[in-house]
């Protein structure tokens, strides 16, 4: 089958970006339709479309053959291109030569020759020869042949050199001289990227390759903080531009490895690997093989060898599973394959001891933190080749943490074991973890299962925490009879942090049967014995406890948050950081039954400043959350955004299974929104519905009420942003995810918002459904009757133009059927009405209540409501061919309303369209 060019131009116009098989398919054909056709530029067009994407997607070498087909198409027919096919031509062979530097199977002998061509081609047509230079540049330092790479270089600056700020040129001037490694280079690189670092040279495009560059050398000459602030704005800048080189990513990797953050290093590197294996640039794969042999093999010296990961990375594919020492040998070998590969090519042996002395370097810094509270990771045993028992113990140890998901890792390892030992240590963590009603049986069963083998100690710990299961269930007498007895048999054989832990829930119950009793006493001997042993994870559950009692005895509010904030201070010295978090958040609780924001705000400020030196970072994030959702609720939004977007940032760094993120995503979004920067709050709430959406592919979401307000934020920012069908489709999206998530309230804000923006999208029809589904939801929702009237009255007002007139009627009755409360019920009646009126011819009688409607309800301080009386009113009068009077009555009207009510938007289009009407034209001469 033939296409016409225009055809094939609709085509190739309507291609999206990607580089995806579909894409690059259709690009392929669209080639060879032109190629039949003869529509040569077309088809020199799609084959460049069609080689970046061949670059982009890691397969350069896919490019070389479309290049050299369009070199030879240009230079057969040269009068079927024109100066934009030669152009183009020129830089992509500049391109395409330098790439070549990075195959090692090219030899540099080929390469040299279409230099050679280069120059010829270049200088025949009187063009400048500094993409020839640059070109022989590259190739010197693939090769490190430094002499021949200042050859080229200087040649490079004699031809024009680096463009006028031009971020690529001015990387290049730091990229060669980081690379030549000796001082004096370094000295002279660190000058020249001085001003990029103060701020006194920006560019077009983000300097994150500048400083992705530079960080090694910055991070021992700068302050700690300063580096981190540099760390973060280069990693935005990544995310917001690209795509980029392997190199850049790689280099990132290498960075965090060396200087302590060896898990983010890790983190990224597994997210990288899934793209890796279809990388075929050899140069990007022997850079990033490097960088990532570098972090696994720290985290192999850490002790993490064992340790199994997904032989590629990809979520959701199946791949055998190796260990991190054979992922770190695997990708060693592959880093030095390559680099002798390049060597046997350039005759020298740079690249493999530019590699090899990587692979050996030492950390820059011993932990450098990148974010505001970060703080080293303590590495654990890995769960591969623990012996049962060790496996067991650190199972418990993390659940009691609140680590629940790395705990199930060890569980899983252990299986069913034949020491009986273990196996009651594995039936008491799964009966832990059930948290049902199986949980108490089973924590006896495996109670008398630890006694049987002679495991006492554990035995009696199993029913203490049977007694508090039951303390948690609120059944308290109970719980003091089941606890009684092992806490005697502990005060007698058991630890004293095992005591203290039993007698922390004996004082729970005792406070909470007595209140007066003796549960205060033993709580505060419980406080003094742990600071005395120096458990802080004891000392944080007695504190937390002496908090509840304090705030029941109405001891003061100051009394009770010291309390709050020395337990999150002493669980996050134990580890215990989801329970440190848990807390943190009942004092936010504590302050907000009575909205004492500043209370809360000065509480939070101590609790940061006493809070431990190796605080983890979920302590930190969740303590910056909080502050943040106190300042949005105390008004201080520009403040809560800073808060929160750390916070949010924070949490998506860090690698904890079963912790929900997206409600950080939604605060801050709705704080955008609060401060009316809908870019933003698009941008946030966009990110975290999407995510969303790929969640509930896997089943319900665990947080749908919170994703209701997300999806809530995506539709208002929509409409503010005038992108209105996608707004109304976000509101008939949230109508379905609010009452999955029994949210009717947002479903009914849903329906009424969706129902507006259908009258101004000009389908009435539609806009009644909405309107009619809001009022029958109200039914459901307690609303004051002026809501329930008002969603009445804009039902009519649809029907009336959509032409169904019989359903306004109908619906017209409905309004006035309800109750009248409000001293604006007889003028929302009226306006319903006359539009019924007016579609039934009776214009006279439609004006005069229109009329009255409007006044009234201006009156009453309804604008945006009077404003619709006001435009339909202007209607009327435009039918009576009284232009005059419609648009006085619309002026009027504007100079009422607030600029920011949508209702303004369609007074200001019809009075536009009147005046437009009625200015005199000029005169034909």
């Amino acid at each position: 089958m033939s296409y016409s060019e225009a055809e094939l131009q609709t085509r190739y116009r309507a291609l999206d970006s990607g580089w995806h098989q579909a894409a690059l398919d259709e690009l392929t054909e669209i080639i060879a339709h032109a190629e039949a056709g003869g529509y040569h530029r077309l088809a020199f067009r799609a084959r460049r479309d069609l080689a970046d994407r061949h670059c982009v997607s890691g397969q350069w070498e896919k490019g070389f053959p479309l290049f050299a087909r369009c070199l030879a198409d240009f230079d057969s027919r040269p009068a079927d291109f024109g100066p934009h096919e030669e152009y183009s031509l020129r830089s992509w062979y500049v391109r395409t030569v330098t790439t070549m530097a990075e195959y090692p199977e090219i030899s540099v002998e080929q390469v040299t020759g279409l230099h050679a061509d280069m120059r010829r081609r270049f200088a025949a047509h009187g063009h400048s020869l500094a993409g020839l230079h640059t070109a022989e540049r590259w190739l010197a330092f693939v090769r490190g042949d430094w002499v021949a790479e200042e050859n080229a270089y200087r040649q490079w600056h004699l031809a024009g050199g680096p463009r006028p700020n031009d971020m690529w040129d001015f990387e290049n001037e730091i990229e060669r001289l980081v690379h030549r490694g000796d001082p004096a280079s370094i000295e002279r690189a660190l000058a020249l990227a001085e001003p990029v670092l103060d701020g006194r040279l920006t560019f077009a495009v983000t300097s994150a390759p500048i400083e992705a560059h530079m960080l090694p050398f910055w991070a021992t000459r700068l302050p700690p903080e300063r580096v981190a602030e540099i760390f973060q704005r280069m990693d935005r800048g990544f995310d917001d531009g690209g795509p980029w080189r392997y190199e850049y990513p790689s280099k990132i990797i290498e960075f965090l490895a060396l200087t302590g953050n060896e898990e983010e290093a890790f983190d990224r590197y597994q997210r990288r690997m899934c793209h890796f294996t279809t990388l075929s640039r050899p140069y990007g794969r022997m850079e990033f093989a490097t960088s990532s042999a570098v972090a696994l093999g720290r985290l192999v010296s850490l002790g993490r060898g064992p340790e199994a990961v997904p032989c590629r990375g990809c979520a959701g594919k199946k791949h055998p599973t190796k260990t991190l020492s054979e992922r770190y040998f695997e990708l060693r070998t592959e880093a030095l394959a390559l680099a002798a590969k390049f060597d046997a090519r350039n005759g020298t042996r740079w690249q493999t001891e530019q590699v090899t002395r990587r692979l050996s370097a030492a950390p820059i810094l011993e932990f450098l933190p990148l974010r505001p509270g970060a703080r080293p990771v303590l590495h654990r045993v890995s769960p591969i080749g623990c012996p049962p028992d060790v496996a067991v113990h650190a199972a418990r140890w993390l659940f009691e943490r609140g680590f629940v998901h790395e705990a199930d890792e060890y569980v899983e390892l252990v299986g069913e074991s034949t020491d009986a030992a273990v196996a009651a240590g594995i039936l008491e963590l799964k009966a832990r973890r059930a948290g049902d009603a199986t949980t108490l049986p089973r924590l006896r069963e495996a109670a008398a299962a630890f006694t049987a083998a002679g495991e006492l100690l554990r035995g009696d710990l199993c029913l203490v925490v049977a007694a508090n299961r039951l303390r948690v269930e609120k059944r308290w007498a109970e719980a003091l009879e089941e606890l009684s007895a092992p806490l005697e048999r502990l005060r007698d054989r058991a630890d004293p942090v095992s005591i203290g832990h039993a007698e922390v829930i004996m004082a729970a119950l005792q406070f909470q049967l007595e209140r007066d009793g003796s549960g205060y006493p033993l709580l505060e001997d419980v406080v003094r014995r742990a600071e005395v042993i120096g458990d802080p994870r004891l000392l944080g559950e007695a504190r937390y406890q002496l908090a509840g009692m304090r705030k029941w005895r109405d001891d003061g509010a100051q009394s009770v948050a010291a309390e709050y904030i020395a337990a999150v201070c002493a669980l996050a010295a134990g580890g215990a950081d989801f329970r440190a978090r848990e807390v943190l958040n009942k004092l936010g609780d504590f302050f907000g039954r009575t909205k004492d924001w500043p209370a809360l705000l000065e509480s939070l400020d101590r609790c940061e400043a006493a809070l431990p030196p190796h605080a983890g970072r979920l302590v930190i994030a969740g303590l910056r959350r909080l502050r943040g959702e106190t300042l949005h609720s105390a008004g201080r939004d520009k403040e809560a955004l800073v808060e929160l977007s750390f916070a949010a940032y924070e949490h998506d760094a860090l690698d904890i299974h079963g912790m929900s993120k997206r409600a950080d995503w939604v605060k801050l979004a709705e704080v955008c929104a609060a401060m009316g920067d809908w870019e933003q709050a698009n941008r946030h709430s966009e990110y975290v519905c999407a995510w969303a959406d790929r969640a509930r592919r896997n089943g319900p979401l665990h947080d749908a009420a919170t994703m209701v307000t997300g999806r809530s934020v995506l539709a208002d920012s929509l409409r503010e942003l005038g992108r209105l069908d996608g707004a109304v489709s976000e509101y008939h999206t949230l109508v379905d995810e609010a009452l999955a998530a029994d949210r009717r309230p947002s479903a009914l804000y849903a329906h009424s918002q969706a129902g507006e923006l259908l009258l101004r999208l000009g389908r009435p029809g539609a806009a009644a459904t909405d309107f009619r589904a809001a009022a029958e939801l109200s039914a459901e929702v307690p609303q004051t009757p002026r809501v329930l009237r008002t969603l009445r009255m804009k039902e009519v007002i649809a029907h009336v133009r959509a032409g169904a007139v019989d359903a306004a009627e109908v619906a017209l009755e409905r309004a006035r059927a309800v109750e009248a409360t409000d001293p604006d019920h007889a003028a929302r009646l009226d306006l319903a009405a006359a539009h019924v009126l007016f579609a039934r011819g009776h214009t006279a009688a439609a004006l005069e209540q229109t009329v009255r409607a409007q006044e009234t309800l201006h009156s009453a301080g309804y604008h945006a409501v009077a404003g619709m009386a006001s435009l339909f009113l202007a209607q009327q009068h435009l039918a009576a061919a009284r232009a005059d009077l419609a648009a006085t009555v619309l002026r009027s009207s504007i100079a009422r309303l607030s600029r920011h009510e949508p209702v303004v938007t369609e007074l200001s289009a019809l009075l536009t369209s009147i005046e437009a009407k009625r200015r005199p034209q000029p005169k034909e001469e």
